[in-house]
């Protein structure tokens, strides 16, 4: 994708003159009979009668005159990859001057000219891009031009298996939804659309504009459904995707909350095996309609089960009072023979989702840390216990700090205030810290 926002036109001539080159471009390849036929239509409507307005006077014949040459637009057409460049840009300059840049009519001109530069036969797609991506930057940063030639662009680039070409950063696509002058459903649909390019080409982060799209669909829309089951089913069969809290906040995930999927989301948002084993007795067959693997689904949902359960020893209140988690626990919360606790506390820390050391001696897990699944009162509570420990813990060595100070070194003053006021500084910290949780 082009970084530029404007396209420089090199051209000369009056309007006929610019209007015959192009005429002229795409005449090329005709015998000269069928040339002399081909250009004869242009060649009227540019012929001022007497007593009419010059056509430089006169937008709607020159509009007229733009919307025939667009339609007389057939591929490419037949010049090498610097003429074919130059036409295209210069028809487009001509489509950008005529009509307001929020006309419905530029939108069919420009529709039609990416029809045909997009399915042209060419070997070097990359003239393709160049031209499309000419015409996006030409275009006014909030006009719905944009969307429709990156929509283009996603298609050849698709088609040729080549999306890596287009580099698709979020931020972009983020700030250019913001910019264009579109509608959310044509929104939802261009995320939609990268989505697929990017999944088709196997780029993992297309999972993140299939939740965005979700995000900025309306509840009340006709295509929420849709989108919120398809977003549910596809976090659940993703194998690295362990965070829900973004699609659960989306407004369009309340148009399926009657829907077994969803209570299965939750489930994977909040619940364990007990929970599981639940759905799937009553709800087996939602696994087959979505295409969803069981035993995938059993595995992902252990490995979160085991984050959350591993979040409670990493208080000072734990169950046990201390970090470690015994083999025996494990495999009680997470239905599993004790044999696969190993297993399965490995996997849970290739997830990413804990860090701890494992003891074969004590049979037993420290919890070093563990991924929270959502963020809510309980998780507030055990941040507040958390920062008052470590807090506690800092104004004891700031304590013993102060005394030793003192004793090595009385006459020093300065150094005294300079520990109160750390400690000071400490005990108001602990007070915000309640406070917000």
């Amino acid at each position: 994708m082009a970084s530029g926002d404007s396209i420089i036109i090199f051209s000369e001539g009056t309007f006929q003159e610019q209007i015959q080159e192009l005429v002229n471009y795409l005449a090329r390849g005709l015998s000269q009979d069928d040339r002399i036929t081909y250009i004869k239509p242009y060649q009227d409507v540019l012929i001022t009668p007497a007593g009419g307005r010059p056509i430089a006077e006169d937008e709607e014949r020159r509009q007229k005159t733009v919307e025939m040459v667009v339609a007389g637009v057939k591929g490419l057409g037949e010049g090498n990859e610097r003429e074919q460049e130059g036409f295209f840009n210069l028809l487009v300059a001509h489509v950008f001057a005529l009509w307001p840049a929020t006309a419905p009519e530029i939108l069919v001109q420009v529709d039609a000219l990416v029809t045909q530069i997009a399915g042209a036969t060419t070997q070097t797609p990359l003239v393709k891009y160049r031209i499309i991506s000419n015409l996006f930057n030409a275009a006014p940063r909030n006009s719905a031009v944009r969307l429709h030639a990156y929509k283009a662009l996603l298609n050849v680039a698709a088609d040729n298996g080549e999306i890596s070409l287009l580099q698709v950063p979020k931020s972009d696509v983020e700030g250019w939804l913001d910019e264009w002058d579109v509608s959310v459903e044509q929104k939802a649909e261009l995320l939609e659309q990268i989505a697929e390019a990017l999944e088709k080409s196997g780029q993992p982060y297309a999972y993140t504009f299939l939740v965005r799209r979700l995000t900025i669909i309306p509840a009340a829309s006709s295509s929420a459904e849709q989108a919120a089951l398809a977003t549910i089913s596809k976090a659940l069969s993703l194998p690295f995707v362990y965070s829900f809290d973004a699609i659960m906040e989306a407004p369009a995930v309340a148009s399926v909350k009657s829907h077994p999927l969803f209570s299965l989301l939750q489930v994977f948002w909040r619940g364990g095996v007990t929970e599981w084993a639940e759905w799937e007795s009553a709800y087996s067959s939602t696994l087959v309609e979505f295409g969803l693997d069981k035993i995938a689904l059993e595995q992902k949902l252990r490995l979160l089960a085991l984050s959350s359960l591993s979040s409670q020893y990493l208080t000072p209140t734990s169950p046990a009072g201390t970090s470690d988690i015994p083999y025996t626990l494990i495999s009680k919360a997470l239905s599993i023979p004790e044999d696969l606790v190993e297993p399965t506390v490995i996997a849970t820390i290739r997830a990413n989702l804990v860090a701890g050391k494992l003891s074969q001696t004590t049979k037993s897990f420290r919890v070093y840390r563990a991924a929270v699944r959502g963020f809510e009162q309980p998780e507030w509570e055990r941040l507040e216990e958390r920062a008052n420990a470590w807090r506690d813990g800092l104004l004891g060595v700031l304590s013993v700090l102060k005394s030793k100070r003192a004793a090595a070194a009385p006459e020093k003053g300065e150094g005294k205030v300079i520990v109160e006021n750390v400690g000071a500084t400490l005990q108001s910290e602990g007070v915000t810290v309640e406070a917000a949780a």
